[in-house]
């Protein structure tokens, strides 16, 4: 898991790109950011493997990653306004 350790920062706005790009509604991030996180990422692993990846193969294994780490992805969604309670 320690290669990956590159995306999992990205995922959670290692460059920045969640605080540069937040919306005014909710405060989430603009998908803007998450594209550019996107990209970088698949940029990152094109390098690692010297060769061409699927956008679509990068998502799906993201996605599974995230799967994997429910509670960083319950963070996320947390900063993001989820779990909010108004007395």
């Amino acid at each position: 898991m320690r290669q990956y350790a590159h995306v999992l920062d990205l995922q959670r706005g290692g460059r920045g790109w969640e605080d540069d790009h937040r919306s005014e509604s909710g405060g989430r991030a603009r998908s803007g950011g998450a594209e550019t996180a996107e990209r970088d990422a698949l940029r990152e692993f094109e390098d690692r493997f010297e060769e061409n990846v699927s956008l679509t193969d990068l998502r799906e294994a993201l996605m599974k990653v995230g799967l994997q780490h429910l509670d960083e992805t319950e963070e996320c969604l947390e900063e993001w306004g989820y779990g909010m309670t108004f007395d």
